[in-house]
């Protein structure tokens, strides 16, 4: 995922997946990649 990955703060967050997921930014935690919203095609 490459979006604005921040928090509250404005600070970089770094996410870490195992490689069968992607971070999903709407549920705020790793999932399958069918259900996450790639903003690149």
């Amino acid at each position: 995922y490459l979006g604005s990955n921040t928090n509250q703060y404005g600070m970089l967050l770094s996410r870490s997946c195992p490689t069968s997921l992607r971070f999903n930014p709407q549920a705020d935690r790793c999932d399958y990649a069918q259900n996450v919203k790639c903003i690149y095609p």
